[in-house]
């Protein structure tokens, strides 16, 4: 049980992901996997690599490969990697440091930082800046087959997979929803 166990660092869920049946809990220093069916954990892959520790911040599937969003850059790993619980089998992209928001959309992998008005996507084997439309004060993405969904501190916008918006909702009193810290599809 990860809440009694002597470990350094926050022992909160930062991020919940489901793929081919797994629940995967992000944890600062581990990615857990759950077995839903048996209701058992799968995995537990502590964010240690080289021997030395990283923080996990965010993680996602993408094109086959698992994505993990860290204090040290991003990295990833074929999902068939057998030794997926070995960070040092994982390969590292220093490009983006501290970035805690994964999600793909629309054949791209997408990179935001919580508070910041920058995105940044991964298309033919390099990060780009997402210029097509704007953020500001980034606090989640969510994606569907052919939606984008940003929300920011004041403001939700749905893109669609044209990078067009499809639907923008901006709040300026203080109690709307400036609360919120997430939103889903429907």
């Amino acid at each position: 049980d990860i809440k009694d166990k002597n470990i350094s660092g926050e022992k909160r869920v930062k991020e919940f992901y489901t793929h081919n049946g797994l629940l995967y809990l992000v944890y600062s220093f581990a990615i857990v996997s759950i077995d839903m069916d048996k209701m058992l954990i799968a995995e537990t892959w502590y964010t240690l690599r080289n021997n030395e520790n990283f923080t996990a911040h965010s993680f996602t599937c993408f094109n086959e490969q698992f994505y993990v969003s860290s204090n040290a850059g991003i990295l990833y790993s074929s999902i068939d990697n057998p030794a997926l619980a070995d960070f040092s089998s994982w390969t590292l992209d220093n490009t983006l440091l501290d970035y805690d928001i994964l999600c793909p959309f629309n054949h791209d992998l997408y990179a935001g930082k919580r508070g910041k008005d920058t995105l940044y996507y991964f298309h033919n084997n390099q990060w780009q800046k997402e210029e097509r439309f704007a953020v500001t004060d980034l606090r989640y993405l969510k994606s569907t087959n052919d939606e984008l969904l940003i929300g920011g501190w004041g403001y939700v916008d749905i893109i669609n997979n044209q990078g067009n918006t499809i639907f923008y909702h901006y709040w300026d009193t203080p109690y709307s929803w400036a609360d919120a810290r997430d939103a889903q599809f429907d």
